[in-house]
């Protein structure tokens, strides 16, 4: 039986390039997954780190436990509170077990906010 020119016998050899070009599409996948889910875990984050700095901002008393009580209802730890001239300033992180798979390529995401105190008003 005769071949055609420029074939040969490398029977299933483009299903061997398929399979892999599968592996590398799945595996891509895979990582864009992880990237949208630690964007979506840092956004988070940002909403928990405001609504800390404006409970600071908002409290009449001690404004570092008022952002400390919000971060922890929401399950976050505030590394630093700093009042400086009616603005506070609040940074909070989140545990490395609650990124699942993510622990593997970042340890701890820290996100940062501030927000101004209402002047005293003196009569």
């Amino acid at each position: 039986m005769r071949r055609a020119p420029g074939f040969s016998c490398e029977k299933g050899s483009v299903s061997l390039l398929a399979i892999a070009l599968s592996a590398v599409i799945v595996g891509a996948g895979f990582i864009a997954i992880a990237v949208l889910q630690l964007a979506i875990i840092r956004a988070n984050l940002g909403s928990f780190a405001d609504l800390a700095a404006l409970a600071a901002g908002q409290s009449l008393g001690d404004p570092c436990t008022a952002a400390v009580n919000i971060a922890q209802a929401n399950a976050v730890t505030v590394d630093s509170c700093v009042v400086e001239s009616q603005v506070v300033h609040i940074s909070v992180s989140t545990q490395p077990s609650e990124f699942g798979l993510l622990q593997l390529f970042v340890d701890q995401l820290r996100v940062s906010a501030r927000a101004t105190r209402p002047a005293q008003i003196s009569e």
